[in-house]
């Protein structure tokens, strides 16, 4: 008896603790949601669905690719035929620039265009099929502005059981532009003018320290003496002692027949010393290369007495053993 009553106990404690165990239901987003998500990288002080372009105007024409691709989803299938509703919102730049400290402009009308803004989705499917912002390659060259930056808003969806991700509505276009008088892979086989070889009267200088040899050593045709520079990137000034209609450049890096060569060279031109007018920055790419030899071109000749040129090299300093100059006939 005294083992039943103890049992009873027992079983009594068993379903009380059972009573007082907590219980949890986990509930999904009942509601069917329309998204875009374009899977693409933005930088921490950009917004999410953020494409990205660069546009280069150039004396040949402006170059640049600007065209993108996404869908809108859904966080179920979606039955039936279902279509969103997308608008381009080309007066986002203020808004944009208050909250990301840019300074990017409204895109000039009828530049930035918006293809399938009715995308639909289809029985049974996640997403929609795709939607298209592009701007035609003959319209780049009304970029005329530094930067430029747009929306595009998911507005709506024909669906009145379906509802907007309303973090998830917008794709933003960016779109940086330049100029450039470098173009790129020219090397002696494509650079026609001629090579000067007399550089008497030329001088070189530079803000950076000198670190070992002598700035006059870059205007031999030796590629083992070298002017030595600390810092880098380091810029240096050449006076040509005359003006000059200057097709491209050749440099010989020291170490360069060691892979030791610039990673990229910005060029500056003036008649004067004083006001100096970009031509352009050529990456390692960009430049061809011929007996270790770095070459840059101009699209179209510049008349200049003075070059500044901006040297990115494979050290904590920089090493220039040859600076030649073609000059335009």
């Amino acid at each position: 008896m005294k083992r039943l009553h103890l049992f009873l106990i027992w079983a009594c404690g068993l379903v009380i603790s059972c009573s007082d165990t907590e219980h949890f239901d986990v509930v999904g987003d009942p509601m069917n949601r329309a998204y875009i998500n374009t899977g693409v990288w933005s930088p921490i002080n950009a917004p999410r669905n953020q494409y990205q372009f660069e546009v280069v105007h150039t004396p040949a024409g402006s170059l640049g690719q600007v065209s993108a691709k996404f869908v809108v989803h859904a966080t179920k299938p979606v039955s039936g035929a279902v279509t969103a509703g997308l608008v381009l919102d080309n007066a986002v730049a203020e808004a944009y620039n208050t909250q990301y400290n840019t300074e990017y402009h409204a895109f000039p009308e009828g530049v930035l265009s918006l293809e399938n803004t009715s995308p639909a989705f289809g029985k049974d499917r996640f997403h929609t099929d795709s939607v298209v912002i592009a701007i035609s390659p003959e319209k780049l060259v009304l970029l005329t502005e530094p930067g430029y930056v747009a929306a595009v808003r998911l507005n709506s969806v024909s669906d009145p059981k379906m509802a907007i991700n309303e973090e998830h509505r917008t794709v933003y276009v960016v779109v940086r532009t330049s100029t450039s008088n470098i173009k790129p892979l020219v090397g002696p086989d494509k650079l026609t003018g001629t090579l000067i070889t007399d550089y008497s009267g030329w001088t070189a200088s530079s803000t950076h320290a000198t670190t070992g040899g002598q700035p006059q050593n870059i205007f031999s045709s030796s590629t083992s003496s070298f002017w030595g520079l600390s810092g880098n990137p380091a810029t240096i000034t050449i006076d040509m002692g005359s003006q000059q209609l200057v097709e491209g450049l050749r440099l010989f890096a020291r170490y360069s027949n060691f892979s030791y060569r610039f990673n990229r060279v910005a060029v500056e031109t003036s008649v004067d010393g004083i006001q100096f007018e970009g031509q352009g920055a050529a990456t390692a790419s960009e430049m061809a290369l011929a007996s270790n030899y770095q070459y840059i071109g101009f699209y179209a000749p510049v008349n200049a007495r003075h070059l500044r040129l901006t040297l990115e090299w494979n050290s904590t300093y920089t090493q220039l053993a040859v600076l030649n100059v073609y000059k335009a006939e």
